[in-house]
Parts: structure tokens; C-alpha cells; sequence
């Protein structure tokens, strides 16, 4: 009762929601991998000082759009192809499938006018330089500094150099993470070129391959499921420039696309060290971890750095034409010793030797309304995984979607990310339907539902399981100045374990989830909330889940630019956790809440000249002591961050 009095009255006080936090949050609670906006963030920003021409921009161009469905693609290019040139953005509200929501996020993005031909030296003059130099430290030292179990101190530098043409980009970034030695910890480089003529794309350094539906290979970040339709099926560029802090998902060599008619070509060579651990003890040595955390802060990590060869060959052959699209992918990867599976029933059919062979074949096709996509993949022991999807659209008021996954256990996924509930597409079978209603006036409804299956045992659970879990969600957009939005998700999962017994048997995890999302301008103000409780019934019994955040941007004032924000949480446990959107000094985060505790954050911005900026935030984390709880756990944690920006 306390929560729903607490909900009510900061109802009375905002009302609406912010819909791009949102979509990080899905995305981190359904991925593996860390969600980083920041990308994403500098992406946005640079098509809005450089907006992509509609009347020109080819389908992998369309396809790097946030948000933007395959169906959406094929429409726009059949429309020029019958219609011709548009005169204005605005006209795309009149392309089949283009919804006014659609067109009114993408507007700051698109123009009319076409750019001017790719030359290098046209490039190399009118690219723009950035600088980035960011830290971060807390103020108090946790327990494994103090106690010396780090070979490094707890501050967290990047320095980080870019440019970027419409045509050329290229860059040097150097990280330390926390618990690591001063000495930059991580460094990458690259070099891309994107081209019009023969010569498409050409990476050298470090780079991210991305083949089909991620069977096979998809190193850039991607995700899908729940409500988002447009990410359920993977597209990009074959190659695609590093950009992220990641450490682990990229490729370090060259790579080139050729294009001529319909036929397009693309290859890659890389060659990598990687961190993990090697048994010498066996006859031959044997790779027995991979660490793809990137965190080199201990005796045993700093022991594995970059001890392990990788060597990565790979290419597809398409062919596009019209409506239709095939292609042909294939890779091959070599360690320096064989990689040996772990000895756990669950580990037994993982990817295993010291050579990988991945080939598969995918489609695309447009029919009407309907967009077919999928992809079958072969490992090197005949095993075959593939997913079919379908894109439909209901014209401008309602879009569906459909999935079906088949991801044998005996297939020896290895660097794949396809759409399922698990990272790896391996040891999985489910159907998704969603659906998405998006009327011109009024609440905008969508809603999905999921049924799948693990055939082989997992990691804790030693039978195969299966679960299901389905939403809706409505957001609701007044105004100009006013969104809401209100979420339920429900799931049920065998994925805990009942203790006392010889063998470890899945028990069922039922969770319920109730969000509530608003937001409000007032002038040069903008307020906004968010509130999730969460219930869950597993072995042990009932837990249950709180958090809520408020953020608030202050006018500026003298050119200083001030934003709070506020997170209340209270989970009986860390399987009861939340995730919601924080606020951060050149970009946000999601962050994870668990336990019980406060979360106060301050960033202030300022411009020192044109071309320098500057921020500083100050996060304050008060935990809540509970009985039994460790000190060091429910000590307060302060941290400070700087970002210093030159452009």
C-alpha cells in the first residue's frame, strides 16, 4: 500500500514517458552483453548535423536508421523506383507501412538533398575531429583495492580520438578499466571507407562482421524481442566500423565489400590475442576459458592476457534485386590450441577443437505487406540451425510480427547473436508473435507473446525446460510536450533449482512486472518518472521487487546545463532485480538494482568555448542495512565523473 500511495501521488505530478530509456532497458534485460548507449548516442548526433538523403540512400543505408523494419526499407525503395524523387521528408507519410510516429522520430535525420559524391580528398578536407577524455573514480576504495586483490586502482580512464566524413572515418581509442595498472589496459584503432563505385566498404584495424540473422557471426550490438518489432530481424552492413569499449566482440585485420549490379562481395581476414586460460598439465595444451569480460585485474587474469591466437577468415557472397535477396555466408576460425569443452553435462555439446567451421544461407523477400527473412547455418558435424521470420504491415495504423527458432543443442554456436532468449543461438526452440497498433490520434498499443524451449540441459538445470513470456504496453502522447506510458509483462520459466536432492531439477519461476513511465516539459524544464514493481514465486518462496527514479533538467543558466535524478529501490534478492535508465556524463547507462538503497546523481555541463565542452557528475549510492547484511556491502559509495569533449 505504501508503494501504490507513493505511485499516486507522483502521478498527480507527472505524466509521460520516455520511450528510448525504455528500449535500452528491454534490451539489457533480455541480452548478455552490456547495453551501451553511447554508440547509439553518437550515431544520432551525427546524422543530425549530417541528415542521410531518401532519395539516394541505398537499402543497408535505410537499414542503419534506429527503429526502422526491413518492411519499411522495401517499401521506400519500391516507391522511388515507381514514383520517383521525394520533394520533402515529409512525403515518406505517405509511403505504405510509414506511420506518422515513424516519420515524426526519423524527421531530424532525413533530408531531401542529395550529398556529393565520395572522393577521398574531398573526405579527408571536410571531416570533423573529435577528442574525448573521460574519467571516473570512487571516492571511497571498495574492499578488493583495500585488500590488494587488484593490480590497479579503481579509476576508470578513456581517451579516445575520431574523425569522421561522410565517407572516411577512422579512430584511436585507449582504455583502462577499473582494477587494472595506469598503463591503458585495452587500445584499438581503425580505419573505414564507404564508397559508392566498385569498392563499397574497406575496414582496416578494428572492425565488427555481422552475417545474416547472427548465426554465424554478429559482432555489432544487437538485440530484439518484446515489444520491438523492427529489431527482430538482424540487418547492417556486412562490415561496420568498431565503436564501442567492448573487448571481446570485434575483429582486428581487413575486411572489403566489391559491388557491381546485383551482386555484391565481401571478405575478411583477422587476426587476434585473446585472454583466457590454457591446461598445459594434459598431453597437448588445451584452451580451457575464453575471457570475454575484458577485465585483466587480478593474478590469475592478468596471467591469461593475451595468451590465446585467433585467426578468422570469412566472406558472403549476395545477390539483390528488387524485392529479393539472398546470400551466402561462410567463416572459418582457428585457436592457437584446441578449445576444450568443460566437463559438466550441460557443456557437453558446446563448440569445441581447434578449428570452427560455420557456413549458412539467408533470404529476404517483400510480397505485398509481407517481408520473409531467415536463415539456415551448418556447423562443421552436419548440424543445422535456422530461423524463419515474417514482417507484416497493417498500412499506417498496425504492424505484426512472427518468429519461429530452431537452434539444436549438438550446434556448436560460436560469436553468433541471434534473436532468442539466449545470446548464443544453441540448445533452443520458440515461436514469438507481437503485434503493434499505432493509430494518428490516440494511445499507440503493442503487445507480444513468446513460447519456447531449452532441449538439453542448462547451466543450474539438469533437465531440459521451457517457459513463456508475453506484455502490453501503451504509450500515450498528447501533446508535443506530454508522453505515458504504462507496461505489464508477465513469464514463466523452469531456471532455479531445488536444493537437498542428488540431482539438480528444474523448478517453475513465475514473475509479474508492472512499469509505469512519465514524463513532462514546462518551458526550458522537463521532469520525468518511472516506477517498476515486480512479483516472482520460485522454490524458495514469494520475493518481490521495487524501484523508481526521477530525473529532472534544469534551464540553463549562465551556460551551465544541471540535471538530477533520483532512484529509490527495495528487492528481497538479486533475482528480483530491476533494471532502469541512469543518467551519465556524456551519455547514460542501465543500470541494475538489487538489495535495498538510494541512488542520488548531479551532472552539470558547460561549453568553456565553442569547441570545448566540459561535464562532471557526482553519484551518491546510500545502500539500506538489513540484519545480517556485510559492512562493505551496505557501506555509501560516492563517485565522481569528468568528460571533456573537443570538436
Amino acid at each position: 500500500m505504501r508503494y501504490l500511495m507513493l505511485l499516486v501521488e507522483i502521478l498527480v505530478a507527472f505524466c509521460a514517458a520516455a520511450q528510448e530509456p525504455d528500449q535500452l532497458e528491454r534490451r539489457q534485460e533480455a541480452s548478455e552483453r552490456t547495453v551501451e548507449e553511447e554508440p547509439l548516442v553518437q550515431e544520432s548526433e551525427w546524422r543530425r548535423r549530417h541528415p542521410l538523403c531518401v532519395n539516394t540512400a541505398t537499402a543497408d543505408e535505410l537499414r542503419g536508421l534506429p527503429g526502422l523494419t526491413e518492411l519499411q526499407v522495401q517499401r521506400l525503395l519500391a516507391w522511388r523506383r515507381q514514383l520517383g524523387a521525394l520533394l520533402v521528408p515529409e512525403e515518406l507519410a505517405a509511403v505504405p507501412g510509414w506511420d506518422p510516429e515513424t516519420v515524426r522520430r526519423l524527421r531530424p535525420y532525413l533530408t531531401t538533398e542529395a550529398a556529393a559524391p565520395a572522393q577521398l580528398r574531398q573526405a579527408l578536407r571536410a571531416g570533423a575531429h573529435t577528442v574525448l577524455l573521460r574519467a571516473a573514480r570512487p571516492l571511497q576504495l571498495p574492499e578488493p583495492y583495500a585488500a590488494g586483490d587488484y593490480a590497479g586502482g579503481p579509476e576508470r580512464l578513456l581517451l579516445r580520438y575520431r574523425f569522421r566524413s561522410e565517407h572516411l572515418r577512422g579512430g584511436v581509442s585507449l582504455e583502462k578499466d577499473p582494477g587494472e595498472p595506469l598503463t591503458p589496459d585495452f587500445a584499438s584503432a581503425h580505419l573505414y571507407w564507404q564508397g559508392s563505385g566498385l569498392l563499397r566498404t574497406l575496414a582496416l584495424g578494428d572492425f565488427t562482421v555481422n552475417m545474416g540473422q547472427g548465426l554465424i557471426q554478429w559482432d555489432a550490438p544487437a538485440f530484439g524481442g518484446a515489444a520491438d518489432l523492427a529489431s527482430l530481424k538482424r540487418q547492417g552492413p556486412f562490415l561496420q566500423p568498431f565503436l564501442s569499449a567492448d573487448e571481446y566482440h570485434f575483429s582486428r585485420g581487413a575486411g572489403v565489400t566489391l559491388e557491381k549490379g546485383a551482386w555484391q562481395l565481401s571478405l575478411y581476414a583477422s587476426l587476434r590475442r585473446l585472454s583466457g586460460r590454457i591446461d598445459s598439465s594434459a598431453t597437448a595444451p588445451v584452451i580451457t576459458s575464453i575471457n570475454r569480460s575484458g577485465y585483466h585485474r587480478t593474478a590469475s587474469e592478468r596471467a591469461g592476457s593475451a595468451t590465446l591466437g585467433s585467426h578468422a577468415l570469412g566472406g558472403q557472397l549476395q545477390w539483390e534485386r528488387g524485392t529479393l535477396r539472398l546470400a551466402l555466408n561462410a567463416r572459418w576460425l582457428r585457436f592457437s590450441a584446441p578449445l576444450a569443452s568443460g566437463g559438466k553435462p550441460y557443456e557437453r555439446f558446446e563448440a569445441q577443437g581447434q578449428q570452427l567451421r560455420h557456413t549458412s544461407i539467408e533470404w529476404g523477400l517483400t510480397r505485398g505487406p509481407a517481408h520473409f527473412f531467415g536463415e539456415a547455418a551448418l556447423d562443421a558435424k552436419g548440424t543445422v540451425a535456422f530461423v524463419q521470420g515474417l514482417l507484416f504491415s497493417g498500412g499506417a495504423l498496425w504492424d505484426a510480427a512472427l518468429q519461429y527458432r530452431h537452434f539444436p543443442a549438438r550446434y556448436a554456436a560460436f560469436d553468433g547473436n541471434a534473436v532468442g532468449r539466449r545470446t548464443e543461438p544453441q540448445n533452443e526452440e520458440g515461436l514469438y508473435v507481437g503485434i503493434q497498433l499505432h493509430p494518428a490520434q490516440g494511445p499507440h498499443l503493442e503487445a507480444w507473446a513468446e513460447g519456447y524451449r531449452f532441449p538439453w540441459l542448462r547451466y543450474g538445470v539438469d533437465a531440459p525446460t521451457g517457459g513463456f513470456n508475453g506484455g502490453v504496453q501503451v504509450g500515450w502522447r498528447p501533446n508535443r510536450k506530454t508522453e505515458a506510458g504504462i507496461r505489464y509483462r508477465c513469464s514463466t520459466e523452469e531456471e532455479t533449482v531445488a536444493a537437498g536432492l542428488p540431482m539438480a531439477l528444474p523448478a517453475a519461476v513465475r514473475r509479474r512486472a508492472l512499469r509505469l513511465q512519465l514524463a513532462q516539459d514546462w518551458g526550458s524544464w522537463r521532469g520525468s518518472f518511472r516506477a517498476e514493481g515486480l512479483w516472482m514465486d520460485d522454490a524458495s518462496g514469494p520475493q518481490r521487487g521495487f524501484a523508481e527514479s526521477v530525473l529532472l533538467k534544469l534551464p540553463t543558466w549562465n551556460g551551465v546545463r544541471v540535471s538530477l535524478q533520483a532512484h529509490y529501490y527495495d528487492t528481497d534478492s538479486y533475482a528480483a532485480r530491476l533494471y532502469q535508465y541512469t543518467e551519465g556524463a556524456g551519455g547514460g547507462s542501465i543500470g541494475i538494482f538489487y538489495g535495498s538503497g538510494q541512488r542520488y546523481s548531479l551532472i552539470m555541463q558547460y561549453d568553456l568555448t565553442k569547441h570545448v565542452h566540459v561535464s562532471v557528475q557526482g553519484i551518491r549510492t546510500l545502500p539500506i542495512s538489513r540484519p545480517g547484511g556485510s559492512p562493505a556491502v551496505d557501506a555509501a559509495v560516492t563517485e565522481i565523473r569528468t568528460q571533456l569533449f573537443w570538436h
